[in-house]
């Protein structure tokens, strides 16, 4: 699964996890909404602080992203709204 950090993941899986020590397995399967799970803990990482300057580029990034995205959603519900939608199979005045 990768790394993740404390509480990310479902509480059962969450819990399970956080009460391992490194190179340990669940010794019973774990009970989650996505199924049953056996778990090995490969290690745990200390959490750390990282400077502003070394995540800067990533948050302008993701903040960017989102009012992308908040935009792209804004212009399609317009385009939407101004749309005249015909479906030509079922037009009767159609000829085929």
């Amino acid at each position: 699964m990768g790394s993740f950090s404390k509480g990310q993941m479902v509480p059962s899986f969450s819990k399970a996890v956080w009460a391992l020590e490194n190179g340990q397995i669940t010794l019973t399967p774990v009970k989650t909404k996505f199924g049953y799970h056996i778990i090995y803990l490969n290690e745990k990482i200390l959490e750390t602080t990282v400077s502003y300057d070394k995540v800067k580029e990533k948050i302008v990034s993701s903040l960017k992203q989102q009012q992308f995205s908040v935009k792209i959603g804004e212009i399609a519900k317009e385009l939407k709204s101004k749309a005249t939608i015909v479906d030509l199979s079922i037009d009767k005045n159609v000829t085929k």
